[in-house]
């Protein structure tokens, strides 16, 4: 009878061969998924931008996670230390966000900069930061001068450990 449900029972059983053929295959797409940077029991998290600079006074390759404002002022201070006025520290509520900042170090021209694209909790066991370095094409017109880029977001509390990605270019 045609759409009529089978009872368990009245099923054909499946073969060990079959389980394991069908077991690889299910492997082998998590593999192909994971290649391709996508991943099982992920979660993206939202951000915000606290501060996107070239002028950084942090002027070495350096990724930080910041969960007190002890911390936060002193992240602050070193970072903001090439601009003058110095600007005022910006609000933190760490009892809701925690920070993570980027900092590419020197760069030899004003055609870098550095932007999270992403923010995901993986498998509710760790945070991954995705960022990328974005250099200007060839040809554009950028200002001449050394750069320090760096950008600073925050994200909501957690006190699960976080992982920073480099993606490569567009």
């Amino acid at each position: 009878m045609r759409g009529a449900v089978v009872p368990a029972a009245a099923r054909a059983p499946v073969s060990a061969p079959a389980r394991r053929a069908a077991a690889l295959a299910i492997m082998a797409l998590v593999a192909i998924l994971a290649a391709c940077g996508i991943r099982i029991g992920s979660i993206d998290m939202r951000f915000g931008n606290i501060d996107a600079s070239l002028d950084s006074g942090i002027g070495f390759s350096f990724t930080v996670v910041v969960r007190d404002s002890t911390e936060w002022a002193r992240l602050w201070r070193d970072h903001d230390s090439r601009i003058h006025p110095t600007r005022p520290l910006p609000h933190v509520d760490f009892g809701r966000d925690i920070v993570v900042a980027i900092f590419l170090g020197q760069r030899p021209d004003r055609c870098h900069e550095v932007r999270v694209e992403r923010v995901l909790v993986i498998d509710d066991n760790r945070i991954i930061v995705r960022y990328r370095e974005l250099v200007a094409p060839a040809g554009t017109p950028c200002a001449q001068g050394l750069s320090w880029p760096a950008t600073i977001v925050r994200i909501p509390f957690t006190d699960l450990p976080v992982h920073f990605e480099q993606l490569g270019p567009l």
